[in-house]
């Protein structure tokens, strides 16, 4: 993992909201909390598609105001990065959050061992297809029908055959 600094010439989180993943590890007490808090909050998911781009960010991170909605009760990956970090630092950090939480049932810090923010609040998969896509896409969204099935038989592959056969196929 080599990440860019986007602190500010002090050290100081810029809110940039580069680090926000939407593909977390975090554990089942950090679930409840956060279901509570948005629950109570009545904390709605940020846009996923609008007319010009697709939001492949945390769920939470507020792109216009620069700030995470659920910021009091955030994970604790989230609490304690900071990118102006040494990234060996950085990677034992991510290692050590990994082996704590649940997700997928791997154990030993496994580098996969992470959620959809947007699947497990708001039952929204898109961004985890989206963020499938963009990784064998190499970045660019454009799928080719080889790639397509790829994603596909990855997903089915690893139990998610129920939301293979909710997406479609569109080429041009």
């Amino acid at each position: 993992m080599n990440l860019e600094n986007f602190c500010d010439s002090k050290g100081n989180c810029t809110r940039c909201g580069n680090c926000c993943a939407a593909m977390l590890p975090i554990t089942k007490e950090e679930e409840k909390v956060i279901r509570k808090y948005i629950q109570d909050n009545i904390i709605t998911p940020e846009f996923f598609v609008n007319d010009t781009e697709m939001n492949l960010q945390c769920c939470f991170y507020d792109r216009t105001n620069k700030l995470c909605k659920i910021y009091e009760v955030r994970p604790k990956i989230c609490r304690t990065f900071k990118c102006n970090r040494d990234n060996k630092e950085l990677e034992k950090e991510r290692n050590e959050n990994q082996s704590k939480s649940y997700w997928n049932q791997i154990k030993d810090g496994k580098e996969f061992n992470v959620t959809d923010m947007r699947l497990l609040f708001y039952d929204d998969p898109r961004s985890l297809l989206g963020n499938c896509i963009r990784t064998v896409t190499k970045g660019t969204m454009q799928c080719t029908r080889k790639q397509f099935e790829f994603v596909k038989d990855y997903l089915k592959n690893h139990g998610q055959e129920e939301l293979v056969n909710c997406i479609k196929e569109e080429y041009k």
